[in-house]
């Protein structure tokens, strides 16, 4: 007979199905948080923030209050909250305990999304176990470097005015508007002069600063010190690009000496025996980059004048150069086309390229790049300068007599351009007569018409600028 097996006992209790319900102690009773709403107090607490600034803990403040206006009163107040003081009066709060700055906490609009925000603050008191909630004030506090000189400045007792003074200030403040528009105008132009003849002192006044003093001393130049018109035209010949001429030269050659337009040094470190090695040899004739050049070689090698020799180097090397610099922005023309300006700046390329192009010792380009660049860029300036120079080297190697249409083409340059440049030098410049056209190899005048001979002769003559006088008037 099988025995039915017990189910074993559970130790653990069944939960009630319901909630019994736990009477509150006495104890409890009496410990429980009791809160309440304060509606008004005559000084709301205030939430301050510092965006970005670190305030001291020991800081004191000065309150200030005004009444707000009904278009100043804050949205989040409604007409039911009108008796509240956060409605009716707007504070201000201010520090200047701090050594060097001044602390301001000013109560300010709130934006769309914060309109209907409103502040509070709870005060509990452990003892009774009620805690009191209180509407703050919501304020942003920054801080303001105090002006220490301007205080000082106000705590100076002020000139007593004069009566001119006074006059202005009336005429400010009851005249006409004619009248106010010429008491600005002195006001605007006023210099102090320093002595006046009620006080004939010959000390300069301390109210001018340095500025003013300096003007006023510029103004009062005697007639002795004023330039004339002489220096103020050296001057401006002077911040010409082009190079300096010799004004007291009795011979054509001293104007412009090969050797000062070159350098001593530079003229010394020219390679020039490769061409004469090849002439020597009765090679064939010699073509280089530059048309100028070209023409001029075989002539000049045949001459056995070595130092036109070594200026037709040195037109070369510059020819190269200008042929080897890269754009740097700011525009330029297109490749091909002759520009009567430079258009932008133009940028030497790197070293080794430079000695790969023109076959010179470092010392040579380091010259070359002191004179006639910035650095490494080259400027209109820069560029005119470097024109006018090779100008004055080729008057030197065709006896200051020469045809300018082979050096414009290899410098891209037409007539009317070349023109200026020689005309700076001192040259008179015209366009050849049928006389001439044999000499300078013309068969037509219409190829005549883009050729101009440029010619050098004492007394040298420099184009002037034209200065204005004291009046204002041009010089005549």
């Amino acid at each position: 007979m099988s025995e039915r097996k017990r189910k074993k006992e559970s130790h653990k209790k069944d939960r009630p199905h319901k909630k019994v319900r736990i009477e509150d102690s006495p104890a409890e009773t009496s410990s429980r948080l009791q809160v309440s709403v304060v509606p008004d107090i005559s000084c709301h607490p205030v939430v301050a923030t510092s965006p970005g600034l670190a305030v001291p803990r020991d800081l004191s403040f000065q309150s200030y209050q005004k009444r707000r206006g009904p278009e100043e009163r804050p949205p989040s107040h409604t007409a039911t909250t009108t008796t509240s003081s956060i409605y009716r009066t707007e504070l201000l709060l201010h520090s200047s305990t701090h050594p060097s700055i001044d602390y301001l906490a000013q109560e300010e609009e709130a934006d769309a999304t914060d309109g209907l925000l409103k502040h509070y603050v709870g005060i509990y008191d452990p003892q009774t176990g009620k805690l009191e909630v209180v509407e703050a004030r919501k304020a942003v506090l920054r801080g303001a470097i105090r002006d220490e000189e301007g205080a000082e400045e106000d705590e100076t007792p002020s000139a007593p005015q004069t009566a001119q003074a006074l006059r202005q200030e009336l005429g400010r403040t009851f005249g006409s508007k004619k009248a106010r528009k010429a008491i600005e105008s002195l006001t605007e132009n006023a210099i102090n002069r320093g002595p006046t003849s009620e006080s004939p002192s010959k000390e300069p006044n301390s109210n001018t600063n340095p500025v003013e003093a300096a003007l006023l001393d510029s103004l009062n130049l005697t007639g002795s010190q004023q330039q004339t018109r002489e220096q103020i035209q050296a001057q401006t010949d002077a911040a010409k690009p082009r190079p300096q001429a010799n004004l007291s030269a009795e011979r054509i050659e001293d104007v412009y000496p090969l050797r000062t337009l070159i350098g001593e040094d530079i003229l010394q470190l020219l390679p020039i025996h490769h061409w004469q090695e090849n002439v020597a040899k009765k090679l064939p004739v010699i073509i280089t980059g530059s048309r100028y050049v070209s023409k001029r070689l075989q002539k000049v090698v045949k001459s056995g004048d070595e130092l036109k020799l070594k200026a037709l180097r040195y037109v070369l090397l510059l020819l190269d150069l200008l042929g080897s610099l890269k754009n740097a922005g700011g525009g330029g023309g297109k490749g091909g086309k002759k520009s009567n300006n430079m258009g932008g700046a133009k940028k030497l390329p790197d070293k080794e390229e430079v000695r790969k192009i023109t076959g010179v010792q470092d010392f040579v380009l380091e010259g070359i790049r002191k004179r006639f660049f910035d650095g490494t860029m080259m400027t209109k300036w820069h560029h005119d300068l470097l024109c006018t120079t090779l100008a004055a080297i080729s008057l030197c190697i065709d006896n200051y007599e020469l045809d300018i249409y082979d050096l414009g083409e290899d410098l891209k340059c037409d007539a009317k351009q070349m023109s200026q440049y020689y005309k700076e030098l001192g040259c008179k410049v015209s366009a050849p007569i049928l006389a001439q056209y044999k000499r300078w190899g013309l068969s037509s005048k219409l190829e005549a018409s883009v050729h101009r001979i440029a010619k050098l002769t004492l007394p040298l003559t420099l184009p002037k600028t034209r200065i204005r006088g004291p009046g204002g008037g041009k010089r005549r």
